[in-house]
């Protein structure tokens, strides 16, 4: 019986009351789809920087002594846990200036296993100039953009700033190379490097810094890893993706806190139409309110009707704009209808995934909030006397 009042009183009423009722409906359900996309949208902009940060980057970085000390944590890392690494290589690292022409730009000459390298950086994919090969430089496009490089092959200088002595005095070392080809990660630590193989460039330039570059099968288990390596080597120094993205990650679950309050901002306006409807229907029924009492109905009775009408109004909203936003989602992922520039945000498009525990959350929210509204119409009907009421009606 109470359910079959609630949706009679609910869908009854003057023609202003019934445009209340709609428009209600319609703030709750509007209000949901806004919360859910944009909780959706932060959440697929955090999985895709993730996942192109956990592909494109090193899980981890060991800082060695020498070439020597970075084997054996590569000995180490393969013997040990061969079967959970994805892949481990050591890189030597040179901060030189390059010069071309009357343009100069200090830069981070990356040489290792030119293999190892092509593998991380994905250079079958990222070349966008030119070709790999052992003889010659191959620079990021942000780095040829500072140098004035555009075409390759073309000739450039290395100057390493820490000087030499020589029979006149201190001077730098200065060694004319070779540009080969030009790539692109869509990673400025990358794009603003150049890459070299170890066998030619560590005949002309000496004291680099070592690290070993790690790659894990599963990125998330890198802390086991890094306590593993500080037992065994206890000297060295290391840094995960997890510490070197903390506060870049720390930033988007704030930004996604801070919009998520915004927009639920939306559903809390969205539910003052709904106690101003319910008032008015208390005005309006009230000479059933009477009848009510008069047949020995209790006030729980009353403030039951009163507070299931504002439940379900956030219960067809919720459940409606819930729906509607999970098929917006879906289409918009599927024919990547955000578009976004992929050099700024490491993707194209931009993708909206909203959680389960999401979903959840925001159905809960809007419908408490729907039976908070509806809290005060309700207890108001309930203590109405129907003395009064007989009275004046």
């Amino acid at each position: 019986m109470l359910g079959k009042l609630v949706w009679r009183y609910l869908l009854s009423g003057s023609f202003s009351t019934k445009l209340i009722t709609f428009i209600s409906l319609f703030g709750v359900f509007i209000a949901t789809v806004a919360l859910t996309l944009t909780v959706g949208i932060m959440n697929g902009f955090e999985n895709t920087v993730r996942e192109k940060i956990l592909q494109n980057l090193p899980n981890l970085v060991v800082y060695t002594d020498n070439l020597h000390q970075s084997e054996e944590v590569i000995n180490f890392l393969k013997t040990h846990y061969g079967e959970d690494i994805k892949l481990a290589f050591w890189v030597a690292q040179y901060n030189l200036i390059l010069q071309k022409g009357r343009k100069l730009s200090q830069a981070t000459v990356y040489a290792g296993n030119l293999k190892d390298l092509q593998r991380f950086l994905s250079l079958k994919d990222n070349l966008i100039e030119g070709s790999v090969s052992k003889n010659g430089l191959l620079i990021g496009l942000k780095l040829a953009d500072q140098l004035g490089i555009f075409d390759v092959p073309t000739k450039i200088t290395l100057i390493d700033p820490v000087a030499i002595k020589t029979p006149i005095g201190f001077l730098p070392k200065i060694k004319p190379f070779e540009v080969v080809g030009i790539y692109s990660t869509h990673f400025t630590v990358y794009d603003g490097a150049a890459l070299a193989d170890w066998g030619t460039f560590h005949k002309f330039f000496k004291n680099p810094t070592f690290s070993v570059v790690v790659q894990l099968k599963n990125p998330y288990e890198v802390k086991k890893f890094e306590s593993v390596l500080h037992r065994e080597f206890p000297a060295l120094y290391t840094l995960t993706w997890i510490d070197s993205n903390k506060e870049f990650f720390g930033a988007l679950k704030l930004e996604k806190l801070g919009m998520a309050l915004v927009v639920g901002l939306i559903v809390v306006v969205a539910t003052f139409n709904i106690t101003s409807l319910l008032l008015m229907k208390v005005q309006e029924k009230k000479k059933d309110i009477a009848i009510f009492r008069s047949f020995g109905i209790g006030r729980g009775f009353i403030f039951k009707l009163f507070l299931l009408q504002g439940f379900l109004i956030g219960l067809i909203g919720a459940t409606v704009g819930l729906f509607v936003a999970l098929l917006l989602a879906f289409v918009s992922n599927k024919y990547h209808l955000i578009k976004v520039p992929a050099d700024v945000y490491l993707t194209p498009y931009m993708p909206i995934e909203p959680s389960l525990i999401d979903c959840i959350t925001i159905f809960g929210f809007v419908i408490f909030l729907s039976s908070l509204a509806a809290y005060i119409p309700a207890y108001r009907a309930a203590k109405e006397k129907i003395v009064n009421i007989l009275r004046n009606e």
